[in-house]
C-alpha cells in the first residue's frame, strides 16, 4: 500500500559525491519537523536530532532535496558515523524516509509519524509503541518478530519489489523495515478490528457510523485518527496509515 510521502532522506551512508553538488541545497531549518529522540521497533534510542540542527551530535554541514524531493543530510563526520570511515575526517552521508499523515486529514496525533533509516530501519517517536486501532492484537508499526509470537510462521510469503507481505488464514501483513505497514483482513472470516470489533463482513455504513466524529473521509478512505485509515474493496478491508 503506498503510504502519503510528507518528506523523504534517502538511505546509505556513502562518502559525499558529485551527486550532492547536482543538488538543491536548502536550509536546515527543514530539520525542525523531526527535531527530537527516534526509537526504533525495539525501544532503541537510535537517533537524537537536536535543536542546534546535530544528529547524534554530528554537525550538519549540508542539506539537500533531489528530483524526488527527498532531503539527504551531509554531516561532519564524527561519533558513530566517524569510525565506520576514516577515523574521524571524512564526510558522510545519512539518508532518511521520513512519512507522516497530513495534518489537514486529522486533528489527532499522529502515532505512526515515522522515520526510516537507511531504507533498513523503522524509527518511530516513543520508545514504547502508539496506536489506536488493532487486527487480533496485531498493530501497524508492530516488528515482524511480535507477529511470529503471535500467529507463528506466515503460510506464504510475497516479495513484490521489496514489498514483503505475510499471508495468513483471513488476513494478510505487509512490512516495510521489518514493521508492520498494512494489514488486509478479507470477507467470510472471523478477523476482527479490536477496537470497533467490526470485520470485512460489516458494510461500510457500519464503520462510519462505529467511528463516527473522530475524523472524517476523504473520496477514498476514511480517517479513524492518529495517523490510521481504512479504505474499501470488494473483498476485503485495508488497514493503514498512508495515501
Amino acid at each position: 500500500m503506498k503510504k502519503f510521502l510528507s518528506a523523504a532522506i534517502v538511505a546509505l551512508v556513502v562518502a559525499v559525491s558529485a551527486q550532492c553538488s547536482a543538488m538543491n541545497s536548502v536550509s536546515v531549518t527543514e530539520l525542525n519537523r523531526i527535531l527530537g529522540n527516534w526509537y526504533d521497533a525495539k525501544g532503541n534510542l537510535v537517533l537524537t536530532i537536536s535543536n542546534d540542527y546535530s544528529i547524534n551530535g554530528c554537525k550538519v554541514l549540508a542539506l539537500y532535496l533531489n528530483n524526488d524531493y527527498k532531503p539527504i543530510f551531509a554531516y561532519q563526520s564524527s561519533a558513530v558515523y566517524t569510525r565506520r570511515i576514516n577515523d574521524g575526517h571524512g564526510i558522510k552521508e545519512i539518508h532518511m524516509d521520513y512519512h507522516s499523515m497530513p495534518t489537514i486529514y486529522q486533528s489527532t496525533p499522529d502515532y505512526h509519524e515515522m522515520i526510516f533509516l537507511n531504507g533498513k530501519t523503522a524509527l518511530r517517536r516513543t520508545k514504547e509503541p502508539r496506536y489506536f486501532e488493532s487486527v487480533g492484537g496485531i498493530y501497524l508499526g508492530m516488528h515482524k518478530d511480535d507477529v511470529v509470537k503471535l500467529y507463528g510462521q506466515p503460510s506464504s510469503v510475497n516479495n513484490n519489489m521489496g514489498h514483503i507481505t505475510w499471508k495468513y488464514r483471513g488476513f494478510d501483513v505487509q512490512f516495510a523495515a521489518d514493521v508492520v505497514d498494512c494489514i488486509t483482513i478479507y470477507k467470510n472470516n472471523d478477523r476482527r478490528f479490536d477496537w470497533s470489533g467490526l470485520s470485512a463482513n460489516n458494510a461500510k455504513d457500519d464503520f462510519k457510523r462505529k467511528y463516527s466524529g473522530r475524523e472524517g473521509q476523504t473520496s477514498r478512505r476514511l480517517i479513524i485518527g492518529y495517523g490510521e485509515s481504512l479504505s474499501f474493496r470488494q473483498d476485503c478491508i485495508i488497514f493503514d496509515t498512508g495515501f
